[in-house]
């Protein structure tokens, strides 16, 4: 008496395929003991094992990228909205309008490092730099010089809201650029 190595059924000896699972039956005679076997290798449970911790560990890594993704992690642009502490102060929109502190409008660009805001009343262009989610802007920088000094007074600006104290822990553990001397918030 034979059985199919793939399913395990009952075969007969001079089937060339098991009938129950299509798989292709060689006949051995090892001592006078009929064995079916397959041409194919038998499943591996641990391989199945492997193949299940990948997808699950695909899915987790993607899932969690998502999730960085739609908080801005990786969005080193400066379109979208920006808090200090818990107040959301600037809402870059992509059609080119800045709504400061909800109730100031400016048309706003950029170019390289800086920051041009126009109101109806005056254009003003800021030193610029985003970096692990913080923005940072320097203050106006004074019309007869074309440069700015390391003593550059910015502030901070980042994605999330957060409460107070973690505000200023995070604040407290800023790399700041060069450029911004002191922070002020």
């Amino acid at each position: 008496m034979a059985f199919c190595r793939e399913c395990g059924k009952k075969v007969e000896q001079n089937w060339v395929t098991c009938p129950f699972c299509s798989a292709i039956i060689v006949q051995t005679n090892i001592e006078n003991l009929h064995v079916a076997t397959t041409n194919q290798e038998p499943k591996d449970p641990n391989e199945r094992i492997t193949l299940k911790t990948l997808i699950i560990c695909l899915l987790f890594i993607s899932g969690t990228a998502g999730l960085l993704y739609l908080s801005g992690y990786f969005n080193e642009s400066i379109e979208g909205q920006w808090y200090l502490g818990e107040q959301k102060k600037w809402r870059f929109d992509s059609d080119g309008y800045l709504y400061a502190d909800e109730n100031e409008l400016y048309r706003w660009s950029v170019e390289d490092d800086y920051l041009f805001l126009t109101s109806s009343e005056e254009s003003t262009r800021y030193r610029y730099n985003i970096s692990d989610g913080w923005l940072f802007i320097g203050e106006e920088q004074d019309s007869t010089n074309s440069t700015y000094q390391d003593s550059t007074e910015c502030f901070a600006l980042n994605r999330n809201p957060m409460k107070s104290d973690e505000w200023l822990k995070a604040v407290d553990n800023l790399n700041i650029p060069e450029w911004c001397g002191v922070l002020d918030w």
